[in-house]
């Protein structure tokens, strides 16, 4: 009879051991499934956020591009109201810009540094669709120029220059009228004129004209262009000109040309190998405050009755010398890499006025993104 009690005994204790471990057993299996299905959720909670805020960024995104065409094109109005020396400017236009996939964006554009608007800041804000989540981009602009630099002498070449018949160079700004890699000859009536009174003519030359620069002969036709415009590159620059006329002939413009009246643009002429490009008749090319940036890549010849405020700037060739006849006025100033022949009754005068017109002009301006200025927040 003890025996049996003792197994019975011990069975009841095995049983309630089993019990146990089955409790323990279901109770881990309840924590696992609620510990798996939180992990569910919270993965998908994640996913989503995941793609609420990469929809977000991209509408960002879509406003850093957004603005910087923006600004291009209305960059005038955006810098022309400042407080204080700064920018704070958003309209209707660049203000919850809905998109495709209903995501928003919003621009603003401040200047970062006082009374500084050449260096601009865009922030973008970007909404996802569902106005759940929101990513903030930056990006500083720079302005820059078609023309950097228009020097401070009327006429500047890596060739020679001839001043005759009763043509005249005139600068009264900086008294500097010539600068040539090579010779510089005036005859009949030809001369200078500075507000210094130290002029020259075929009997003396003055100061203000500088001959035989061993400097300039020495710099690169690549080095010269680049020293005006910020890249030796052709190809760059005339990618970038309003006007653009390829001619493989020589060519005449006259008062019928499409070019005559232009004001406040760019005009870039390609002619064939060895040949001239001709402005004839009555022409007029820009004004004091709209002037023109003319470049001719070939030889140019000047006569009639031709008027242009603004630079000239001419890519010759060996053998070529550009010439200036008849009863021309260029305001403004001209660089060359070859020989020029100023004659007739042709005037030249520098003015500065006109040339610090012409780089800031909006024709001539854009706004690149400065390298390592792109933020995300």
């Amino acid at each position: 009879g003890i025996g049996m009690i003792n197994l019975f005994l011990k069975v009841k204790k095995l049983s309630a051991a089993t019990l146990l471990f089955a409790v323990i057993l279901l109770v881990l299996s309840t924590l696992i499934v609620i510990f798996a299905s939180q992990q569910g959720i919270l993965f998908d909670k994640s996913t989503a956020n995941i793609v609420r805020t990469k929809e977000a960024y991209e509408a960002a995104e879509a406003g850093i591009e957004f603005g910087m065409a923006y600004f291009q094109q209305n960059a005038s109005t955006i810098v022309g109201t400042p407080i204080n020396g700064y920018i704070n400017f958003s309209n209707a236009s660049t203000t919850n810009v809905t998109l495709a996939n209903n995501s928003r964006f919003s621009v603003v554009y401040t200047n970062p540094i006082a009374f500084n608007y050449n260096l601009i800041l865009i922030t973008s804000t970007g909404t996802n669709s569902e106005n759940s989540a929101t990513r903030i981009l930056t990006q500083e602009v720079q302005r820059g120029s078609l023309v950097i630099n228009t020097g401070t002498t009327s006429v500047v070449t890596k060739g020679s220059v001839i001043v005759g018949d009763n043509a005249v160079l005139n600068n009264t700004s900086t008294n500097q009228n010539i600068r040539a890699a090579s010779t510089v000859s005036f005859t009949g009536n030809g001369k200078t004129v500075t507000s210094s009174g130290m002029s020259s003519n075929f009997r003396t030359i003055g100061p203000d004209v500088q001959s035989n620069v061993s400097a300039l002969a020495n710099t690169s036709q690549g080095d010269f262009f680049a020293s005006y415009f910020g890249t030796a590159s052709t190809d760059s620059l005339r990618g970038r000109v309003a006007h653009y006329y390829n001619n493989t002939t020589n060519k005449i413009y006259n008062e019928s040309s499409s070019i005559n009246g232009l004001m406040g643009t760019s005009i870039w002429i390609d002619q064939a190998a060895g040949t001239t490009v001709t402005l004839a008749g009555d022409i007029e090319l820009g004004s004091v405050t709209d002037p023109v940036l003319l470049i001719v890549n070939g030889g140019l010849s000047v006569v009639g009755n031709v008027v242009i405020h603004g630079f000239i700037f001419v890519i010759g060739s060996s053998g070529i010398t550009s010439a200036f006849t008849g009863n021309n006025e260029i305001i403004g100033g001209l660089a060359t890499t070859d020989n020029l022949t100023i004659s007739g009754n042709s005037i030249l005068s520098f003015n500065p006025t006109v040339l610090t017109n012409l780089r800031n002009h909006a024709s001539m301006t854009f706004y690149a993104k400065v390298p390592g200025s792109w933020k995300d927040f």
